[in-house]
């Protein structure tokens, strides 16, 4: 029986909390991600209680960090909380079930069960930094929750999250899509470059796993093919494998919070 369920898709700029029925968000809130530790707990804290009820049969949490155990928080590079046992400190302040998962992960349960429906697919989340998700046989790899860290592939020597981060720098505090309408010269360099290194990631993604589909999402989603073109055009610069995959943008509008969600059955 399908419950509803609070559900938390937390990254290192904003943070996303819905009331969530099924494939149905009935409600969301939003909120840019605090600075200190303090600050961060007291506002999912806050969160979450505007929307929980005796009707709500637990709180799912999507986490940009490894996760020991579907509850300890590992190293988030982008938030103000390291090695935390969220689970807990969330069961003991509202007495329900909590489960936690990294938040690209959460983003490939949703395409395995709501979106795309592939039984082999792969998701890569371009946000503040750059997460990964891995479905196999219609379930969910993580390396124990602690695998599917896409940001953190070696690219030219460098971290393909170091990379990201630099482009970001390079847009002067604009979001992707803002450059495009601003500065579109800026941005077709800006996305060639994008291009170049995530078609690497990506090919080389695929010609390990062979994935029936590569989904993207995150804020960059909103530039669409001026975006996605040119990393189409990278990863057939760089595949191996004689495989047609898609190489396309979530059709979900907030897997995030729809794939935390699902963690409470």
């Amino acid at each position: 029986m399908v419950k509803k369920v609070v559900a938390l898709d937390i990254g290192g700029t904003n943070i996303r909390c819905g009331l969530v029925f099924g494939k149905r968000i009935l409600s969301l809130s939003r909120a840019k991600t605090p600075k200190t530790k303090r600050e961060f707990l007291n506002l999912i804290t806050s969160m979450i209680a505007e929307k929980i009820g005796p009707d709500v049969s637990g709180i799912g949490v999507g986490f940009p960090s490894p996760i020991k155990n579907s509850s300890v928080t590992t190293k988030a590079p982008n938030l103000p909380i390291q090695n935390f046992p969220l689970a807990d400190y969330l069961k003991k302040k509202f007495r329900k079930k909590v489960l936690v998962k990294n938040d690209a992960s959460c983003v490939a349960l949703a395409e395995a069960k709501l979106g795309e429906r592939k039984k082999n697919l792969l998701v890569m989340t371009l946000g503040t930094g750059i997460g990964g998700g891995i479905i196999i046989n219609g379930e969910e790899y993580s390396g124990g929750g602690l695998g599917a860290e896409f940001g953190f592939m070696l690219i030219n020597g460098r971290y393909l999250e170091d990379s990201w981060k630099e482009t970001k720098r390079k847009m002067g505090g604009l979001l992707m899509s803002e450059v495009m309408v601003k500065h579109p010269k800026k941005a077709e360099r800006l996305f060639c470059e994008v291009g170049d290194y995530l078609g690497q990631a990506i090919a080389s993604l695929i010609n390990i796993f062979s994935p029936d589909a590569f989904v993207l999402t995150g804020g960059p989603r909103e530039c669409g093919r001026r975006l996605l073109l040119p990393i189409q055009r990278g990863v057939k610069k760089y595949q191996f494998i004689p495989k047609k995959v898609p190489i396309i943008w979530s059709s979900l509008s907030e897997p995030g919070l729809l794939g935390a969600g699902l963690l409470i059955k």
